[in-house]
């Protein structure tokens, strides 16, 4: 089986603005297109309200050709009324279109968040880990919004500026055909202008974001790094590190604006030159040579001002979406990475009651672009059995755990539960018999109460209680004023040995048939290494345990023992005192922990 690769950011490079912004709505339709209702409401009223516009310029042509020759007050009165109703109305509609616009905004954005999120907890762990925080950050909360703007956006601010010109082109064609002609020649040097900025600003935008991205995990690590830092008296260094990235994405901004200051500046002139130079001296010369009435003068010379706004819309449109197109490639580059560990139609939902058997076949394990990590691994671990897997660092001892909790799959060969290969079965079936407790504990914003609760299929109090017990941490919860109500943050109020007893009862709250233990003891002293051992063995009565220690002291008792080497093969396998009996690695690592115990 292979590896998914991660794709690199070359292959959304090579597209065009266009064929970028064509990937990116096929790709987050599907998020917009339950509100096609709303859209096309958007799309008419905005059609609507552009040619309601048009109404005024033509009214003033009655007002200068029939109300001025012929002193027709009431006609005049009648004009000026209906064209404030025209504003009005152009108003309401203005506040409709802007009401469904966030609207939509808002909803469409909540869709490809959530859609976003729910892709990236499938992902594999190891491309989790490969990239900063603060990037899986910016794709998470900033980029979907924008991705919503830019979706919402894009249809009818492209559909209402072109009819909006087509509109134009076609009163003004029937004031002056040749007028017509003229107006449609100032697209094209518009539209190469436009393509020709389009194309540095891209490149612009792209370095920019890029230079974002490493300012905001830069911000992201330095909070997370609080404590590490003020430890080392390293704040000053920390704020050095992070105005070296806050320059580098000034430079790359300042850039992108003198891009699009003069692309605006350019664009504004060539405007300009159309609608104040050119086309009025044309339609001077047709007044005087009365092929013009002084209305249809006025009227023409109002609508070519206006052909100039959409030109305008659209030329905003582009420069607020370069940034859009390069954070949707941004996320496309996320979301074509495919998850390692997915159900499909063919996973089968385990019983609600198994033995726990565990078995390994010829399993093989590498990260992508990398050496194998575990190697051609078979093992059995009976129902009820305690098995630990001990090593050198580096050996694969967590990626073997992570095999059987489906953090990863198998390069070669297959990880069997009661017979089911586990890549075949629901996750959620499967983490229904699983418990796990990693080595580092992660307390999450609430009460003891519910970070216990977060492990189970919705325990009652009872069993909450009853799994803090077997934890050994019920005593110490209830001494406290608030109980299991006490509030915790994410970095916890409570001791290294609390966290992890924590961490024991919430792994253990579902009743587990099989759990998964990952250096649950590591860095704590000995004292309450000791306190902590009482618990694992008082939890792992009746089930089939696999842990991982780097203490030999931990795991002597233990049914099996699993040795592994350097290159990630089974070395030894067998009881404490079969391996002690044995020369190989498991005895020199019992020397070592012995010396050091000593000393």
């Amino acid at each position: 089986m292979m590896i998914p690769r991660y794709q690199s950011q070359d292959a959304l490079d090579r597209r065009g603005s266009i064929g970028t912004l064509a990937t990116i709505f096929g790709r987050f339709f599907r998020f917009l297109l339950p509100y096609w209702d709303k859209v096309l409401l958007v799309v008419l009223v905005g059609q609507a309200n552009a040619l309601i516009q048009l109404i005024p310029p033509l009214l003033s042509i009655r007002i200068i050709d029939e109300v001025f020759p012929q002193r027709n007050w009431t006609l005049g009165v009648y004009i000026v009324l209906a064209s404030v109703g025209v504003e009005l109305f152009g108003l309401y509609l203005g506040i409709v279109t802007g009401y469904i616009w966030e609207w939509l905004h808002m909803f469409v954005g909540y869709r490809i968040q959530f859609g976003f999120l729910r892709h990236l907890q499938k992902l594999p762990l190891s491309f989790l880990q490969s990239r900063p925080a603060g990037e899986h950050l910016l794709r998470a909360t900033n980029d979907p919004e924008e991705i919503s703007d830019l979706m919402v956006r894009t249809i009818p601010d492209l559909v209402v500026p072109f009819q909006t010109l087509a509109a134009n082109v076609a009163i003004i064609a029937v004031i002056k055909p040749q007028l017509a002609l003229l107006a449609l020649g100032y697209v094209i040097p518009f539209a190469t202008m436009q393509h020709l900025f389009i194309g540095w600003l891209r490149n612009r935008t792209k370095s920019l974001v890029a230079r974002e991205q490493e300012h905001q995990g830069r911000f992201v690590e330095l909070i997370h790094a609080f404590k590490t830092t003020r430890a080392l008296n390293r704040e000053a260094t920390e704020r050095r590190k992070l105005f070296t990235t806050w320059a580098r994405e000034w430079r790359a901004s300042w850039r992108a604006w003198w891009i699009e200051f003069f692309q605006g500046a350019a664009l504004e002139h060539l405007a300009f030159l159309f609608s104040v130079v050119a086309l009025p001296l044309l339609t001077i010369r047709w007044v005087i040579a009365q092929q013009m009435t002084p209305g249809e003068y006025v009227a023409a010379g109002w609508i070519i001002w206006r052909f100039v706004e959409p030109v305008e819309m659209i030329v905003q449109w582009f420069q607020e979406t370069r940034l859009q197109l390069v954070q949707g490639e941004r996320m496309l580059d996320t979301l074509d990475v495919k998850p390692d560990v997915e159900d499909d139609d063919h996973t089968e939902t385990l019983p609600p009651t198994i033995d726990g058997r565990i078995r390994l076949e010829n399993v093989s394990y590498a990260y992508p672009g990398g050496p194998p990590v575990l190697r051609n691994i078979n093992l059995t671990i009976e129902p009820g059995q305690r098995l630990a897997v001990v090593g050198p660092s580096g050996a694969g001892k967590s990626t073997l755990l992570g095999l059987v909790c489906r953090f990863h799959r198998p390069t070669e060969g297959r990880v069997l539960l009661d017979g089911h290969d586990i890549n075949h079965v629901r996750r959620s079936s499967l983490m229904r018999h699983v418990g796990v407790c990693l080595q580092d504990t992660l307390l999450l914003m609430g009460t003891i109460g519910e970070n216990i609760w977060y492990g189970g299929i919705d325990p009652s109090r009872e069993e909450i209680e009853g799994a803090a017990r077997l934890a050994g941490i019920h005593d110490f919860v209830v001494d406290l004023p608030d109980g299991y109500d006490t509030m915790l943050g994410e970095d916890g109020n409570l001791s290294g040995g609390q966290e992890q007893r924590i961490g024991l009862a919430r792994a253990i709250v579902r009743d587990p048939r099989v759990l998964l233990l990952d250096e649950v003891t590591t860095s704590l002293d000995p004292l309450l290494h000791r306190e902590i051992g009482h618990s694992l063995r008082s939890v792992s009565r009746g089930r089939t345990v696999l842990m991982v220690s780097h203490s030999l002291l931990d795991i002597h008792d233990a049914d099996l023992i699993c040795v592994l080497n350097e290159s990630g093969e089974m070395a030894q396998l067998g009881r404490h005192d079969e391996l002690m009996a044995a020369t190989g690695i498991y005895r020199q690592m019992w020397s070592d922990d012995q010396r050091e115990a000593q000393a």
